[in-house]
């Protein structure tokens, strides 16, 4: 297993991951998400992969990446804040002890900058993740509430 940062050369096998995680998001918010369009969601990922703003952790498992987080530095009251921004592991290698690398070495990234806290946004309705970053000791800081209106 490697763990590492991302260039442009992994564009084709981090797609597939980063399509999985957009696809299962519209799938349960489409009136949030746009309908999946790969050419615009390949632009978006490459945009991520040059940009400055963010940086992409990969996990490769057998010459294949299974996993990634993106992440930001930011700042806030003159601290230091890791924002993740993507966290996604393949659907088939969850619950194996991949995500738990991925957060373990981002930890380490958050240490290493002398970061405050991890900060993250997660939906209500990914139950499974939600499980996963409050064993990982990740609380609420605040809730989102949103009402329909029909016009």
């Amino acid at each position: 297993m490697i763990i590492r940062k991302a260039s442009m050369n992994d564009l084709e096998g981090l797609f597939p991951i980063f399509l999985e995680g957009y696809i299962y998001h519209y799938e349960v918010r489409k009136d949030v998400f746009g309908e999946p369009n790969e050419l615009f969601l390949r632009d978006i990922l490459i945009d991520d992969l040059c940009g400055t703003d963010k940086e992409t952790i990969i996990l490769i498992e057998d010459e294949t990446i299974i996993g990634y987080i993106q992440y930001a530095i930011k700042e806030k009251n003159r601290d230091k804040i890791l924002w993740i921004d993507e966290f996604v592991v393949t659907k088939d290698k969850r619950n194996m002890g991949y995500g738990k690398k991925l957060m373990d070495y981002i930890e380490d990234i958050a240490k290493s900058i002398k970061a405050k806290r991890i900060e993250l946004n997660c939906w209500c309705f990914n139950t499974d993740a939600l499980e996963m970053y409050k064993k990982r000791g990740f609380s609420n800081q605040r809730v989102v509430l949103e009402k329909d209106i029909i016009v």
